[in-house]
Formats: structure tokens, sequence, C-alpha cells
């Protein structure tokens, strides 16, 4: 019928077979194949007519979905179409064709590729399957009379859509506020990720890149993990972001000084994560002084002289009775001298910021 075609929607087989010539259409709709039929009118839903028919394989497979449905050309047209799926050996096919699926078209089937996508990561990875010695086999004890890993974790899922649909993540950078990540210590410190990725959204024919249909991967399909060293983060008062592009580090401590931090940048259909790094310098805050007067109390007419006591370098800046700022350099010995001539009132001197070679500190 012109106006309503009949689809069967199935998830990837090993394989598939049909008639030749066949009435079915089969077309690629990750993570599905799908098959429609053609206009002609077949009586019955009887599974003797070859040319209707498609059958598809799979391996260790426990569980099965399959969709049914009607594509109309016509909009309510009034057809009634039967669909029929019969889960048994089809042995009707006068002229069959089988078709291993290769949805990459590298020439390895999906069951014997390691990586049926091309995305640079294994399809046990991305079965959720333990694989540490990147092999490509699920690691485990042995193998069955099947052929199936013993003792093994995970991997025999099915394929649930990250092993055919190929995401690759191309750059990851890590910038810092401030930049470069220099500060000084009881600062925040603002480490933001740019990420980008090429999603091929069909893979052409040839079995190479160049005629890959592509996309970028959008911003909300990217999944991040920031870690010290080996350690994942989490989030709390030093920490936020721990598991966006952004990470925050709060009132970062001097012993953070050399901290080397790491993002772990993975996709919705890409578990092998891409990195980068950066490490952090924090300079530590200089020592608060302390300021006393050598003599409490003098005669009107008579010099004072106030010290300043604090590490040897770091610069001060003061004032007497409120007037200009006038900054100085501690000595070697850890004392500042200031001399005041002529007292003929209270004398106060206030000392505003001490200073070593990379940070400051306001009193």
């Amino acid at each position: 019928n012109a106006d309503i075609f009949e689809q069967n929607w199935t998830e990837y087989p090993i394989s598939y077979t049909q008639d030749n010539p066949s009435e079915v259409t089969i077309s690629d709709v990750g993570p599905w194949i799908v098959g429609t039929s053609s206009d002609m009118n077949f009586p019955g839903t009887s599974n003797t007519n070859p040319p209707s028919n498609f059958s598809t394989r799979y391996l260790n497979t426990s569980g099965q979905t399959i969709r049914l449905g009607l594509l109309a050309n016509t909009a309510n047209m009034p057809v009634t179409r039967r669909h029929s799926v019969e889960f048994n050996c089809v042995s009707n096919f006068a002229n069959p064709v089988t078709t291993l699926f290769d949805i990459d078209h590298d020439g390895i089937p999906n069951h014997l590729d390691p990586d049926s996508d091309n995305d640079g990561c294994l399809d046990v990875v991305e079965s959720d399957g333990i694989d540490d010695n990147n092999d490509g086999f699920l690691d485990g004890t042995g193998f069955d009379s099947n052929g199936l890993v013993t003792g093994a974790i995970g991997g025999y899922d099915g394929a649930n859509g990250t092993e055919i649909i190929s995401d690759v993540v191309t750059n990851v950078t890590i910038a810092s506020n401030p930049d470069p990540a220099v500060i000084c210590e009881s600062e925040n410190l603002v480490l933001t990720a740019t990420t980008s990725g090429i999603r091929v959204t069909d893979f052409g024919f040839t079995g190479s890149t160049v005629d890959d249909t592509t996309i970028a991967i959008p911003t909300a399909d990217f999944n991040y993990q920031w870690y010290l060293g080996t350690t994942a983060l989490t989030d709390g008062a030093q920490y936020s972001g721990t598991q966006t592009a952004v990470l925050t580090i709060n009132n970062v401590p001097a012993s953070f000084d050399s901290n080397i931090y790491r993002l772990e940048v993975t996709t919705i259909n890409n578990q092998c994560p891409e990195e980068a790094s950066i490490t952090i310098v924090v300079n530590p805050s200089p020592t608060a002084v302390t300021v006393a007067a050598t003599d409490a109390s003098v005669c009107l007419g008579e010099d004072g002289e106030f010290v300043i006591t604090g590490d040897a370098g770091d610069t001060v800046t003061y004032s007497i009775d409120g007037g200009g700022s006038i900054a100085a350099t501690i000595p070697a010995d850890g004392t500042l001298e200031i001399a005041v001539l002529g007292i003929t009132a209270t004398t106060t001197i206030d000392v505003s910021n001490v200073a070593n070679a990379n940070c400051d500190l306001d009193l």
C-alpha cells in the first residue's frame, strides 16, 4: 500500500538475512536496524513470503527489544496492516543474503571488532566490562564451552549504545583565574576546562573517515571528574564543581603548593577519559608584624622611637599620626626602628600592610 508502510525495529544484531530480491529495505537508526516494507501487499501474516521477511541473529543476548510501527505517507488514511514476528529459524528464503553488521564499515563485523564504532574506546569497556590489560578482551579466569569469559566482571550487557555511537574528545584544556595559577594562601582559585569533540552521526560507506557525517559533541553530553593526583574530589568546604567544567578551590592553604589537579573528561557515548592537568603555586602570606614603643612615655620635646618586628626583607607600610604612607623594609635582624623627633603630643603609628616578595597582608 502506497499510503502506509510497515516497519519492524530490532536492536543491533550481529547479522541480518533477507531474500534476494527483497521487498524489505534495511536502514540503520542506531542502536536499531529498521526493516521497512514496500508498497506490495502480501496476503495474511504467514511466514511463507520470503520477499517480505528478514531475520536477525544475536550472540549472548538474554533479552531483546522489538518495536513495531507504521510509516504513514498519507495522513489519516484508514488502512489495516498486520505485523508478524516469529522467534524461530527462518528457512523459507529462496535466495538468502546475510549481511554481517559493521557499523563503522571497516570490514570487521561488530561482533568481532574490538572497537565497533572506531572511537578509540574498546567495546569491552563501553559495555561496563573490566579490561585492565587493555587487550580488548574481558578479563577473567578462562573460557567456557560457548567461548564466554568465566570469572569476569561485567561486559555481557548487550549493545547499550555506547559501543556503536562514536564520540571522540579532541581537546581538553584548563585555564585558571588568576592566570597563571599562582596565588597567595587563603585566596580562592578557579580552574575552568574547555572541551570539544566530534560525534559521528553516519559512518558513510567507505570505511574511511572521509565520508563520515559528524557534528560537534553537545556541551551537555560531556562528563567531568576532577582529581588531586589519583584521588577523586568531591564537593565540600574546600572544593566545589568537582563534577563540572569549573572547579573552585576555596581558601587555599599554603600546603597546597605544587598540587597537581587532573581532569578526566568522558561523554555519554565514550567512557574512556581524555585528561588534562595543571599545577598550582601557592605562595605563603607574610607574617603579621608587631609594633611597640621603645618608651611608652617621653618628656615634651624629647625624641621617641617605635619598633616594628617581623620577617627580615618584608616591606611594611605605615603612617605617623594619620600622615602620608611610608614604606620601609625590615632589616636582617627582624626589627625596624622608626624615630620620631621632638614629640610635643601623643603620637600614634598605624601599620596598614606587610608584604613579602609574592604576597601582601592588610593589617
